[in-house]
């Protein structure tokens, strides 16, 4: 009979074969976590190579329908000469404003909302001028080549308001006469990428043309170059006050200017107030660099405002009837009495400028507008004028004589025409005489100029006026304050004369901006 191992060797075995399993197990075990993590980790790429394909869908799509939002933008701005833009319904013609309902939003005809569309499942058209809509159907859905994705797109606009507006001037952004359609438009554009991993995102803005004060600045030059605002001296400076409270005076503040190019100031002259132009910087200005202000820095108490886009002053209606081109010079009773639309108040003293005519006469009868040429009024004699628009070629002082806005009298226009004026020649000159406006209202003395001949206005303790000039060259010149606003292509004060803008004019008349976006949404599905 076999004798049995030694205690110690059967319990050393045993062990042994414990480890032998345990090690076994553990490694198992290892192998089950190394494999769980590789298959985690390969998920993890997955998810990751995923996550970044969704997120190039995504953003390929939304530019699809930014692309959209564009298109359709363009089609509502457009003022090319393109037979397929767009018009805005208007008075009288194809496509009559009255065809709408416009005191709801959204606009609506014939009981439903207004909406050009590519898309006429998702948003059923309806705009009463079928021209209209099949013009926005051809160009307001595309697509893109984003790699080797098919981004497509599809554009639907809401009318959301509309009205008239008469602008100051009369004359419409697009250089129509008014009354102008103002209208607000909800763009929608759906970006889409077909396929297994398809992508879609939708992109909403708002367009609007914007409504702002005529006469915003104490100077606005709309020349997008540089110079386009001249300010030099000590004495040449900008501040305002406020025509319906004149007992509060001026202040060294509120003398705002603005530019479509550049502000160069030398001598010392301060801004009294901001300086607004679609330019930025300081510092030497030239054809290739138009900062906004020279020199570095520049003397404006209120900083610069950056504008988003150039601000457009479209050029007034030329005056109707037209004026003549002869030379109409007053300088006595004579002369007065030869000129329709000139009385004698004080034999070789006093004379009045009338709107209409208050006699019948062969040139001018009664009631009707007198039309002056070119129209020098001269030696020290006072021109007066009362309420009304006056039509005139152009019109120069001389030899101190003065014009005057009697008391109780506004608003005044003069509508120059500036026929047979060089562009170096002056079509409005105060600087051989004074312009006197007691009331201080500038609004009760307008001056409007279609043309691009050169304007000289030299002040007074009651030069107060407004000019809208923004195609023409003027100066500011004698050294004496004036008083309003001035619009002009440049805008030079030569030295010395204060220029203060009159507060209240940012509730007086009106132009149309730009159109802008004012506001923008996206969102993915």
């Amino acid at each position: 009979m076999p004798s049995e191992a030694p205690l110690w060797l059967r319990v050393s075995g045993q062990h042994g074969k414990a480890q032998e399993g345990m090690a076994l197990l553990l490694t198992l075990i290892l192998l089950a976590v190394l494999s769980a993590m590789a298959i985690s980790l390969m998920f993890l790429s997955q998810s990751e190579t995923w996550s970044s394909m969704n997120y190039r869908l995504m953003n390929q799509a939304r530019d699809g329908a930014e692309a959209g939002i564009n298109v359709a933008a363009n089609f509502i701005v457009n003022t090319a000469n393109d037979p397929n833009k767009y018009t805005p319904p208007a008075t009288a013609g194809t496509d009559p404003i009255t065809a709408y309902v416009v005191t709801v939003s959204p606009v609506t005809a014939g009981g439903t909302p207004v909406v050009l569309s590519s898309d006429i499942t998702a948003w059923p058209p309806n705009y009463p001028y079928a021209t209209a809509q099949t013009n926005f159907n051809t160009i307001a859905q595309g697509n893109l080549t984003a790699g080797t994705a098919t981004v497509n797109y599809t554009t639907s606009a809401a009318l959301l308001a509309m009205r008239q507006v008469n602008p100051y001037g009369g004359t419409c952004p697009d250089l129509t006469p008014g009354p102008c359609t103002i209208q607000t438009w909800r763009v929608t554009s759906d970006g889409n990428i077909p396929g297994v991993r398809n992508a879609e995102v939708e992109v909403e803005a708002v367009l609007e043309k914007p409504i702002a004060p005529a006469f915003d600045y104490a100077a606005f030059g709309t020349d997008p170059n540089c110079g386009s605002l001249n300010w030099r001296g000590t004495n040449s400076t900008t501040g305002s006050y406020d025509s319906t409270n004149l007992a509060a005076g001026t202040a060294a503040y509120g003398g705002n200017v603005g530019s479509n190019g550049n502000l160069t100031e030398a001598g010392g002259a301060e801004i009294n107030g901001s300086l607004s132009t679609p330019r930025s910087g300081e510092g030497n200005c030239s054809g290739g660099n138009i900062t906004a202000c020279t020199p570095e820095p520049c003397n404006v108490d209120a900083g610069i405002n950056e504008l988003p886009q150039a601000i457009n002053f479209p050029p007034p209606a030329l005056p109707t009837p037209t004026p003549p081109t002869s030379n109409d010079g007053i300088s006595n009773d004579g002369q007065c009495s030869a000129l329709s639309g000139c009385s004698i108040i004080t034999s070789g003293t006093d004379y009045r400028l009338d709107p209409t005519c208050a006699a019948t006469t062969g040139l001018c009868p009664a009631g009707s507008t007198p039309l002056y040429g070119n129209l020098s009024l001269q030696s020290g004699k006072i021109f007066h004028i009362c309420t009304g628009t006056y039509i005139m070629n152009s019109i120069s002082l001389t030899g101190n004589a003065s014009l005057v806005v009697d008391a109780g009298c506004g608003p005044i226009v003069i509508n120059v025409a500036g026929a047979g004026i060089g562009a170096n020649q002056q079509v409005v000159s105060f600087s051989g005489g004074i312009v006197a406006n007691p009331t201080m209202n500038p609004l009760n003395l307008q001056i409007q100029y279609a043309g691009t001949s050169d304007m000289t206005l030299s002040g007074g303790n009651t030069t107060a006026l407004t000019v809208y000039a923004p195609l023409s060259d003027i100066t500011l010149t004698g050294g004496s304050a004036i008083y309003g606003s001035i619009i002009g292509s440049t805008v030079t004060n030569s030295g010395g004369t204060n220029l203060y803008y009159d507060r209240s004019l940012q509730n007086g008349p009106q132009i149309i901006g730009n159109y802008m976006m004012s506001s923008f949404t996206w969102k993915k599905f």
